[in-house]
C-alpha cells in the first residue's frame, strides 16, 4: 500500500526483516510492493494484491533470476504439537531454463522419502517431524535415488516448524550457483 517496510539492508540469501523474520500486516486487501532500492538494480519489482486475514500467518517466498523475480505467498497452517516434535515442509523453488523433473526430499535417519513428487514451485504443508536428533536430507528426482544437492544437516528443536528449502540452477556443480537446501525456523511456539 505504498508503506514502506524497513528493516536492515537485505543481502543475498537473507531473510527480511533481519530481525525475528516477521512483519505486521492488517487484516484486508494490500497491494505488495517487492523491489530492490538500488538506482542500479536490474531487478524487476514485483506488484500484487492480495487478502491478509486477521490472525494468520504467511510466507513470502522469492525465487528463480533477478530479472525474472517470481513470488509465492502461502498461509501458514501452523499447528503447536502437544508432544515434543517439530513440524517441517518444503520448498521446491529451483531455477532452471529447462523443464524440471518433480523431485522428492529423501531422509537419511528415516532411510524413505519424506516428501515426494514436489514440483517446481510448489510448498507442502507441515509434517510431524522428529525433535532433538540430527538427520541428513538430499534431493533427487522423482523414482531415482541420484542425489542432486550437497548433503544437507539439520537438527530440529521441539515444538518448532522448519522450511526446508531447495533453490539455486539446477544441473549445475558450480559452488556459487549449485542447487542448495537451506533450512529456515519458521514459527516458534513455546
Amino acid at each position: 500500500d505504498n508503506i514502506p517496510v524497513r528493516g536492515s539492508i537485505l543481502a543475498y540469501y537473507a531473510f527480511f526483516p533481519s530481525t525475528g523474520y516477521t512483519s505486521t500486516i492488517d487484516a484486508g486487501n494490500h497491494v505488495v510492493l517487492i523491489k530492490d532500492t538500488l538506482a542500479t538494480s536490474t531487478q524487476n519489482a514485483i506488484s500484487f494484491t492480495s487478502a491478509f486475514d486477521a490472525g494468520k500467518n504467511y510466507t513470502l517466498f522469492t525465487y528463480d533470476t533477478v530479472n525474472k523475480v517470481k513470488y509465492k505467498l502461502v498461509t501458514d497452517m501452523i499447528e503447536i504439537p502437544s508432544d515434543t516434535s517439530a513440524r517441517l515442509r518444503f520448498a521446491n523453488l529451483i531455477y532452471s531454463s529447462t523443464p524440471l523433473p518433480n523431485i522428492d526430499l529423501y531422509s537419511v535417519r528415516k532411510g524413505s522419502n519424506i516428501f515426494t513428487n514436489i514440483a517446481l514451485a510448489q510448498i507442502t504443508d507441515f509434517i510431524p517431524y522428529a525433535s532433538a536428533s540430527t538427520d541428513t536430507l538430499y534431493v533427487s528426482a522423482t523414482g531415482t535415488a541420484t542425489n542432486l544437492t550437497p548433503l544437507f544437516t539439520i537438527r530440529t528443536t521441539e515444538n518448532r516448524s522448519y522450511t526446508v528449502v531447495y533453490r539455486d540452477r539446477y544441473g549445475t556443480t558450480t559452488p556459487s550457483t549449485a542447487p542448495l537446501l537451506r533450512s529456515l525456523t519458521s514459527f516458534a511456539s513455546y
